[in-house]
């Protein structure tokens, strides 16, 4: 959330002719380099002779918030408007898209040949690729075409009990505790990412890596609309993230009970057609 929020911080100093604008992000390493018109501080610093102070997140602000923030009250539902249009409403700006901007470690490209980044995993099952078998299909395809297949999930298996999510087979295992250095410089060098609504396919998208995204709990205008190819079903129910209460600690949230018909009625051919828009340009 906080690569697709950072060019709006930019862009309010721009707009309101700003002469500072201090930044606070848990990822200040990621923007600081690249974005020098801001002041970026640590969570937590005290920061004095401030004007007027914003937050941003999904959530917009309670009664007792609104004093302490200069977001415009009421802000739009989160729901009805996608990740980087929320950062826009709570700094009170017209949305437009914008590419963000993250450093890019210098390092030597260590993956020999052509290859694709995958990552499956999320925080509920209604984020996954819920089709049996899907991505073992797609990576088979992928090296069938004469590319390796990284996978840099941080969990090899991610789940709850009778619902473990399993790395793909075939793929070359880089799951783990790598720093996000690692998994930009990855993701940089790759043909292409595939993957889920998740902050890596975020990542893609600010170092330019083509994406390839696969997710049906979610509307196609929720995320980023550039250098991505979206594979969403919208003749099957889909979009409950924008018309139901989320509940984090449902692992099995699926509000229309359809048993995750949005991302299982996504074929592994819808898959290859996306895929194959990129790979046939390379």
């Amino acid at each position: 959330d906080s690569i697709g929020w950072i060019p709006y911080c930019l862009e309010y100093k721009k707009k309101f002719k700003v002469n500072e604008v201090v930044v606070s992000t848990y990822w200040n390493n990621l923007f600081e380099p690249v974005y020098p018109e801001l002041t970026f501080v640590e969570p937590g610093v005290l920061v004095s002779n401030i004007n007027k102070r914003h937050i941003i997140d999904f959530y917009g602000l309670n009664l007792k918030e609104k004093d302490l923030f200069d977001n415009p009250f009421p802000l739009k539902n989160y729901k009805e408007c996608g990740v980087q249009e929320q950062a826009t409403n709570c700094l009170g700006l017209e949305y437009k898209e914008i590419k963000p901007k993250i450093v890019i470690p210098d390092k030597t490209r260590r993956i020999k040949g052509k290859y694709v980044c995958i990552a499956i995993q999320s925080t509920c099952q209604s984020k996954y690729w819920n089709l049996k078998g899907g991505w073992n299909a797609i990576v088979k395809y992928l090296k069938k075409r004469g590319y390796k297949v990284i996978c840099i999930d941080k969990y090899t298996q991610f789940g709850i009990k009778d619902h473990w999510n399993f790395t793909p087979k075939g793929v070359i295992n880089k799951t783990g505790e790598f720093p996000i250095e690692d998994r930009i410089h990855d993701i940089k060098h790759a043909e292409l990412f595939i993957g889920i609504s998740s902050g890596l396919a975020w990542v893609a998208y600010a170092v330019g890596t083509p994406v390839v995204m696969i997710s049906g709990m979610s509307k196609p205008w929720n995320e980023f609309n550039t250098g991505i190819q979206r594979v969403h079903n919208d003749k099957v129910c889909n979009g409950c993230w924008h018309t139901h209460e989320f509940d984090a600690n449902n692992w099995l949230w699926c509000p229309e009970n359809k048993n995750f018909e949005c991302s299982k009625q996504i074929s592994f051919n819808m898959v290859k057609d996306k895929v194959d828009n990129i790979i046939g340009n390379l």
